[in-house]
C-alpha cells in the first residue's frame, strides 16, 4: 500500500502545483469564492489569488514530502525496482483520473489500453515478488 499511498501524493502534488502556477482567471470555484467574500471578483481578487498559490503551493511541498516518505518506506518492504515502477504506475493512473474529474481532460482510447497495460504489468511485479518472497521462507 505504501507504492499506491507514494503514487497518490505524487498526483496531489502534480494538481497542486498546477493550481499554484497556472493562469487562476479559468478556475471558476476561485471566481465563486471572490464572489463570496465581496460581491465581485475585483476587489478581492489579487488577495484571493495570492492565498489560493500560496495554499496549493504549501500543499505540493508538504505532498511531495509525504511522498517521498512513502516511497522510501515502500523501497524498504520490497525491492526499489518494484516500489519504482509501482510508485510511478499508481502516480500516472492517479493523476490521469484526476485531470479528468478536475479539469475535464478527454483521454484517448490509446491511453486506456495503455493504461490497462501498466495495471498488467503492477499486478505481474506484485504476483512475481510475492512467489520469490515465499520461496524465501
Amino acid at each position: 500500500y505504501r507504492c499506491g499511498t507514494a503514487g497518490f501524493f505524487a498526483a496531489f502534488a502534480s494538481v497542486c502545483a498546477k493550481f499554484a502556477f497556472s493562469d487562476l482567471n479559468d478556475v471558476k470555484f476561485l471566481t465563486q469564492a471572490c464572489q463570496v467574500l465581496g460581491g465581485t471578483c475585483e476587489g478581492h481578487r489579487s488577495a484571493v489569488f495570492l492565498v489560493f498559490r500560496a495554499t496549493f503551493f504549501a500543499g505540493m511541498l508538504i505532498s511531495n514530502g509525504l511522498m517521498m516518505t512513502n516511497y522510501t518506506k515502500a523501497m524498504h518492504l520490497t525491492s526499489p525496482f518494484t516500489a519504482t515502477v509501482a510508485t510511478t504506475s499508481f502516480n500516472f493512473c492517479i493523476t490521469a483520473l484526476l485531470s479528468m474529474w478536475l479539469f475535464g481532460e478527454q483521454l484517448p482510447l490509446l491511453w486506456w489500453i495503455g493504461f490497462s497495460l501498466i495495471l498488467l504489468g503492477v499486478t505481474l511485479l506484485a504476483v512475481g515478488q510475492r512467489g520469490k518472497e515465499q520461496k524465501m521462507d
